[in-house]
């Protein structure tokens, strides 16, 4: 029996051949690879947004956390200093400095005071003997004029958003560094921004416990001192849906729906150097 070939293209037959060859694809080919492209890109689309926002987010939360974990050590490790002295013969009168009674506010002077505020950020102000050591932001103060048996006072505040337009997130903490008589010695300085609030209360000796400043009828008793910060990170994204409710300390709630990623933290500091607190 006879086995059955294909016929081979001759030379009559090979550009009808060569044609069969290069056939291209047929029009449901490509309305179907058309329609696999366009699925597949969508989903690379959606799975780089997705990653954007995640990335976004984890963003916002990091620097929410370290804009409050530098503000919050930064104020430990600053109160601890509160009265302070090497000297013998040297005392602050108290290790903070009471109740403004005017309306300065730092940097001006004589604003070397402490407040106490609900619906605004507290404003503290350390005393302590200079011993030729630094600054609240670092400066030196012998090269500012003190002398190492002066008393300077410390204040650290926050300054909240301006709202101007120029800066959305200018939310400051600051401080300056004045003289026992409240001269300002130099320039105010921002540790950080992303500082939303501060509120403080405080402990005297005997006490059971922490009190905002009105209540503290003797800061020379002050003998703990409790801070909370609100720190909010600096992106535009929205981390959380819906509104979200921070409460720090005494001071009133604070209602936010913008979705920025905020975070409360906390510490209490025991003022080591009470000791050498003088009472007249």
């Amino acid at each position: 029996m006879a086995r059955l070939t294909q016929p081979m293209c001759n030379q009559t037959r090979n550009r009808v051949c060569g044609l069969k060859k290069q056939r291209g694809m047929s029009l449901i080919e490509l309305m179907i690879a058309g329609l696999l492209s366009i699925i597949i890109g969508m989903i690379v689309i959606e799975m780089m947004a997705s990653a954007n926002v995640s990335n976004n987010r984890v963003e916002g939360v990091t620097q929410a956390q370290q804009n409050g974990r530098f503000a919050i050590h930064w104020l430990s490790d600053s109160i601890a200093k509160a009265g302070y002295s090497p000297f013998s013969t040297v005392k602050a009168d108290s290790m903070v400095m009471g109740a403004c009674g005017g309306t300065a506010t730092p940097p001006a002077a004589s604003a070397h005071c402490s407040r106490n505020n609900n619906d605004s950020p507290d404003q503290i102000a350390i005393q302590r003997v200079s011993d030729n050591g630094t600054s609240c932001a670092g400066l030196s103060l012998e090269d500012l004029g003190v002398d190492e048996e002066d008393l300077v006072v410390d204040v650290y505040w926050v300054e909240r958003d301006s709202g101007d337009g120029s800066d959305l997130y200018d939310d400051l903490f600051r401080c300056a560094t004045y003289t026992e008589g409240g001269t300002l010695l130099d320039s105010a300085q921002t540790l950080s921004s992303g500082i939303e609030d501060l509120q403080i209360l405080y402990a005297i000796d005997g006490g059971t416990t922490f009190e905002p400043l009105d209540n503290i009828s003797d800061v020379s008793a002050i003998k703990a001192i409790r801070f909370a910060v609100l720190a909010r990170g600096y992106s535009d994204a929205v981390v959380w849906q819906g509104q979200r409710r921070y409460l720090r300390l005494d001071a009133d709630a604070l209602d936010y729906s913008d979705g920025a990623p905020r975070f409360v933290f906390e510490n209490t500091v025991y003022l080591q150097n009470y000791e050498n607190i003088t009472s007249e």
